[in-house]
């Protein structure tokens, strides 16, 4: 038996903590490279300082490079840039890098693995949307942060957790989509009381910072923003949204096939895989109550659903698939993975270092999405009710 000091050497702390030293290497480097991004004027934090000192219908819309965001998210940016520069630069990643560091650690305790470290290949996972999330000064980390523990809140019959679903929604609006299957899973209710707590916020925070005169203009304009970049415009209207050069989306990716079918049959595809890949994803939200799984599982699958279905993906957006690959990836004590497995999770983690390039962003999301499909709909039937 080992002396109770071998526990305290540096050998042994750095095998029972090595995730939490690559994850910690990683944010740090990816704040780093968001600071000097910011101070040389780059995307995103020009936005935001456009946002935080500039009226918001003159700086989003159809038109301009910010869209899809609810008006109330503005005074949410604004506090950062009401500090002394570069404090409230350090204040915004001290969040962003801290809501990284909080997604993993929830996510190492739905894995029911508190005292192992994570498997170093989906630590590689988790850390590279996290890195390029930081890396673009982007909102995407709080969102999800704020999105799980919503979700974890919600199930253990805690209505605080409608608030931070709500306000996750509100800083990036792709987790709005985990009301719907809030309701399948019986907990309408609180679903209800985040849709209406998000839609308070917005207008009244947007009201508080703008006044209450153009609120309702400001939102009225969303769905016109989201029709302006949705990629099937150029189906439609034969119009090219301004965002479709960096659009890295499946719907963007499949208006390559209108040069062989033309455009009307490519859009009824787009179409049809859409609301396929939703009726689907309804389907197996139903059917996951009567199984034995994770209760975190039918998150991972909206949210797979969610980043393939969005017609507008960048690669930072990846971050909101990390719950899904925490869910999928073999645990401790489980089924040994065979050698090939073992090869082929590495090769899947290591692709986005050697090319970002939108053929493997799509394959990912398109991968994750059928497997956590498959995952959820293979798992035995349950003895009792996990919800």
């Amino acid at each position: 038996m080992k002396p109770a000091s071998d526990n305290f050497s540096p050998s042994s702390l750095l095998a029972r903590h090595r995730d939490h030293l690559v994850l910690a290497v990683v944010i740090a480097a990816g704040a780093l490279s968001g600071f000097q991004s910011a101070i040389q004027g780059q995307p995103e934090w020009c936005y935001w300082e456009a946002l935080a000192t500039q009226p918001w219908l003159e700086v989003v819309g159809p038109d301009k490079m910010l869209f899809g965001y609810l008006p109330g998210f503005a005074a949410l940016i604004r506090p950062f840039f009401a500090l002394s520069q570069p404090l409230g630069l350090l204040l915004f990643l001290a969040i962003n890098a801290g809501s990284c560091w909080g997604i993993a650690i929830v996510l190492k305790r739905m894995r029911d693995e508190k005292d192992r470290p994570l498997p170093m290949a989906l630590v590689v996972m988790l850390a590279i949307p996290m890195y390029l999330s930081l890396q673009n000064n982007q909102v995407v980390a709080p969102a999800v942060l704020l999105a799980l523990c919503g979700v974890i809140w919600i199930m253990r019959g805690n209505s605080w957790g409608a608030l931070a679903l709500a306000i996750a929604a509100l800083i990036k609006t792709m987790p709005v989509t985990l009301l719907l299957p809030l309701v399948l899973v019986g907990h309408w209710r609180k679903a209800l009381l985040a849709a209406l707590a998000v839609a308070s916020l917005s207008i009244g925070f947007y009201a508080a910072s703008e006044g209450i005169g153009t609120g309702l203009e400001a939102h009225l304009d969303l769905p016109a923003q989201w029709s302006a970049q949705n990629p099937n415009r150029i189906l439609t209207d034969g119009e090219i949204p301004s965002s479709y050069s960096d659009n890295m989306s499946l719907s963007a990716v499949m208006i390559g096939l209108r040069g062989i079918l033309g455009d009307g049959p490519t859009l009824l595809v787009n179409l049809s895989w859409f609301v396929g890949t939703l009726l689907l994803t309804l389907f197996a939200t139903v059917r996951s109550q009567r199984r034995e799984h994770h209760p975190m599982a039918w998150l991972g699958l909206w949210l797979s659903w969610t980043v393939l279905a969005a017609p507008f993906g960048r690669y930072y957006y990846l971050l909101l698939l990390t719950p899904t690959w925490s869910w999928l990836w073999p645990r401790a004590g489980g089924v040994r993975s065979k050698p090939l497995n073992a090869i082929a999770c590495w090769l899947i983690a290591l692709v986005p270092l050697a090319s970002r390039s939108t053929e493997v962003y799509v394959a990912i999301t398109v991968i994750t999405y059928v497997f956590a499909v498959k995952n959820l709909l293979a798992a035995p039937t349950a003895t009792r009710s996990l919800h």
